[in-house]
């Protein structure tokens, strides 16, 4: 075995600089996304929080090394090369955890989060996608090109797995790959118009032209497999007719809110009042316009409904008797 008092030094200053590494790339990140932060606790919470998840994520880096650790033999010869092989090992890790952080602004750039399991494993499946889309690699025109692979790759194995039999996909997003006005709109309407694809044995292919929202969603996917339907859920099944004056989406943009109807968007934003406009699609022009009480009550009733349900604790699950 090793002597006592270095027998986890080696271990100690691994964590010890590994932390330091992952804790300054942390908080630089939050200073480069300060606008997302409000409050001292926030900061508190994110120091906090990092700090437990990146000694986990060292645990778990660690876990191979720490038990070999644990079997070497006492004599000079195997400890001379398992401490040469141990050094490898941490000289390698954080070479590793030095790249995921470097790549970290860029990642979230894309992707609105940290680099995780999804980064590594496209590393290793993006040279089995299709050519690059033009002569630059790191471009929006690739990561979708690669995502419509990847989404591609995974219908295919899927067809052949048994549960594709007995399962219902889904495929959506929330909005577009940029999420900010180009008119100086309260909310960007053409940045929320986005594809839904539903998928699975016995789905017709069609085609859906209605105006439909996320919260429609759950009903229409609870009923394409058959289960009843008795929520305070909001959504329309779309396997059903739905009136033209019913059709609706709803779309979060920042700390603004927008009830869409065929021919008016209905806009919340803090601190001001509640503003109409006249939506054209094909130009995606916002003209200002009036609306009535109903209107205005209809559309803020989406806004709030779901926060003051779950608030309240409204909706109660039934407990049926024995």
């Amino acid at each position: 075995m090793l002597q006592q008092k270095y027998y986890l030094s080696p271990f100690l200053r691994f964590i010890g600089v590994s932390l330091v590494i992952l804790t300054l790339s942390r908080m630089g990140v939050a200073f480069w996304l300060n606008e997302r932060i409000e409050g001292e606790e926030a900061w508190l919470q994110i120091l906090l929080q990092g700090l437990w998840v990146d000694f986990s994520s060292l645990c778990w880096l660690l876990i191979l090394p720490a038990f070999i650790h644990c079997l070497i033999p006492n004599q000079a010869t195997w400890q001379k090369y398992w401490l040469f092989a141990l050094r490898c090992w941490f000289v390698a890790s954080l070479w590793l955890l030095v790249y995921m952080e470097l790549a970290t602004p860029t990642f979230i750039s894309e992707y609105d989060l940290r680099p995780n399991r999804l980064f590594v494993e496209y590393l290793f499946t993006l040279k089995k996608s299709s050519a690059c889309y033009g002569k630059d690699i790191n471009t929006r025109n690739n990561t979708v090109k690669y995502s419509d692979w990847a989404i591609g790759e995974f219908f295919k194995q899927a067809k052949q797995s048994s549960y594709w039999d007995n399962t219902i996909f889904i495929v959506i997003a929330d909005h577009d790959h940029d999420n900010s006005p180009k008119t100086g709109a309260l909310v960007p309407v053409d940045r929320f118009h986005i594809p839904a694809l539903i998928l699975g044995k016995g789905i017709t292919a069609r085609q859906d032209q209605r105006l439909v929202s996320n919260i429609d969603m759950p009903p229409t996917l609870l009923s394409l497999i058959g289960a009843k339907n008795a929520s305070p859920m909001l959504g329309h099944d779309m396997t059903k007719t739905v009136l033209p004056s019913q059709e609706r989406a709803l779309m979060q943009f920042d700390k603004n809110f927008g009830y869409l109807t065929n021919n008016k968007l209905i806009v919340f934003a803090p601190e001001k009042a509640p503003q109409a406009f006249n939506y054209d699609a094909a130009s995606n022009q916002q003209l200002a316009t009036t609306m009535t009480t109903d209107e205005q009550l209809n559309a803020q009733a989406h806004a709030l409904w779901g926060s003051r349900a779950y608030q309240k604790g409204l909706y109660q699950a039934v407990k049926l008797a024995p």
